[in-house]
């Protein structure tokens, strides 16, 4: 279940850049997900992983989202809640990731997001204008 705040966080991010879904699974059960959720209507693009024939973290799926929102890596901020599939897979291919990390679990890893948050609305500060424009 999706609640309005993530809506409303998604639509305000969606005024300033291109965002997409990025997800590992079958395409019957993660369509089904994220068309009960109605989250399909807020995204410029969504990729399966069973549709594409890689997972995260294989660069290739970063690559493809990339090439479908016509962006360069240096322009992106990929937000996942797991640092080897998400943020040591989108840092394959030179974006920078940030790591939604509500439970504040210790980072154990030697895996080093370019952020990390804790909760949604904290996103907001790395999309508004004055970030691209200071980056």
């Amino acid at each position: 279940q999706i609640n309005q705040s993530t809506i409303n966080i998604i639509n305000t991010i969606k005024l300033h850049v291109k965002v997409g879904i990025i997800t590992n699974g079958s395409t019957q059960r993660q369509k089904a997900k994220i068309i009960n959720t109605n989250l399909n209507r807020h995204f410029d693009t969504i990729i399966i992983s069973e549709e594409t024939g890689f997972s995260k973290p294989d660069k290739h799926i970063f690559e493809l989202a990339l090439k479908k929102l016509n962006i360069q890596p240096e322009d992106v901020l990929f937000v996942g809640d797991d640092l080897e599939k998400d943020i040591a897979g989108c840092q394959n291919v030179n974006i920078k990731g940030i790591w939604f990390n509500p439970h504040m679990i210790t980072n154990t890893t030697e895996i080093k997001p370019y952020a990390e948050i804790n909760t949604l609305d904290s996103l907001l500060s790395y999309v508004t204008p004055q970030y691209f424009y200071n980056k």
